[in-house]
């Protein structure tokens, strides 16, 4: 089956985002438990007609009650609503969305270890849905944020259209990349005027999307509209001076250290590049270790298997991407083969 690109409407796309005190008033905490079966396929439940949104679909979850944590919740709530019993459950990400009249506070987790067989205990249809791929139904606009950063590719290629001396042509490059089965590709092409850099990323967006790709830019938010991107890649430094999230459906950041990954998680990236600051390497257990305490998905920059022409661009790996599919990791610095 040929593999579709991950774009969801921008609309429909909601991070942090500032509301009136009326709203943090009715501001409710809810629990989330992401299953994933055999086959990498993520448990979704139809809403009843009982609840607000009836008809809409969403991961299983619900209100934390008072004297509850939120991990007890998570528990609870896919017990009761799906028939599953989590033995293992690991914090993932968690953000605050803004519905008309009140916001819900999300924390996701993960079910590492799980037994029973899904069935709706409300009533409710229930589907085993790949990651980004359409659910039966229309999907809960809070779960829309989770649902896309779930998809995320394997690895991450980077292309950077300036011409440089002894790179092969970035149009090349392109083509290399998606014919290794990159799903997710940077453009990056500052030397350009910001019409020019547009009109190229429109034309290797086109190109990426009859692939089953998606591109990001290296950029603001309005070159991602103009082009069509999905999102946008902001750069260490263009991260502390991000004020808030851009308002586009993938915000991809780089980080050289855990303060840079914490700055991430609280200005609501949806995922990380961890990259050295100077070319000497980042050491194996060092990435492990942040990797760990990452609360978004983390992809480790590193070179092109040995052999293979370096310079045009660079692939990274994801590896200890908390919730995405270990099978697909490779160790920084290892190989990885699409």
């Amino acid at each position: 089956m040929q593999a579709r690109p991950l774009t969801v409407s921008p609309a429909r796309v909601s991070g942090p985002t500032k509301v009136h005190t009326t709203m943090l008033r009715n501001r409710i905490e809810v629990a989330v438990c992401i299953v994933r079966d055999a086959k990498g396929r993520v448990l979704l439940a139809e809403r009843t007609p009982r609840q607000l949104a009836a008809g809409f679909w969403e991961i299983p979850g619900g209100k934390i009650d008072a004297g509850e944590s939120a991990l007890q919740a998570a528990r609870r709530e896919l017990l009761e609503e799906v028939g599953l019993e989590a033995h293992d459950l690991r914090p993932w990400i968690d953000y605050a969305h803004a519905f008309a009249t009140r916001t819900v506070h999300l924390h996701f987790f993960l079910a590492e270890r799980w037994s029973g067989t899904a069935h709706g205990r409300e009533g409710q249809r229930i589907a085993w849905i790949e990651p980004g791929q359409a659910p039966p139904g229309p999907l809960l606009a809070s779960n829309r944020r989770v649902w896309l950063g779930l998809a995320l590719p394997p690895f991450y290629a980077l292309i950077d259209a300036a011409p440089s001396a002894g790179a092969r042509p970035a149009d090349q490059a392109l083509d290399e990349a998606l014919a290794a089965g990159a799903r997710l590709i940077q453009i990056s092409a500052t030397h350009l005027v910001p019409g020019q850099h547009a009109a190229l990323a429109r034309r290797w967006g086109e190109r990426a999307r009859s692939h089953g790709a998606d591109v990001l830019v290296a950029g603001p938010a309005l070159l991602a509209r103009q082009s069509g991107a999905l999102g946008v890649h902001s750069s260490a430094l263009e991260l502390r001076r991000q004020t808030s999230r851009p308002p586009v459906p993938l915000w991809m950041v780089s980080c050289h250290d855990a303060a840079g990954l914490a700055e991430a998680e609280a200005k609501g990236a949806d995922a990380a590049v961890l990259e050295e600051p100077v070319p000497t390497g980042i050491l194996r257990d060092e990435f492990a270790r942040l990797a760990a305490l990452a609360r978004i998905p983390v992809y480790a920059r590193i070179p092109l298997e040995t052999g293979r022409p370096t310079g045009a661009f660079d692939r990274a790996v994801l590896q200890g991407a908390r919730g995405l599919d270990r099978s697909a990791a490779a160790l920084p610095g290892g190989t990885h083969r699409a």
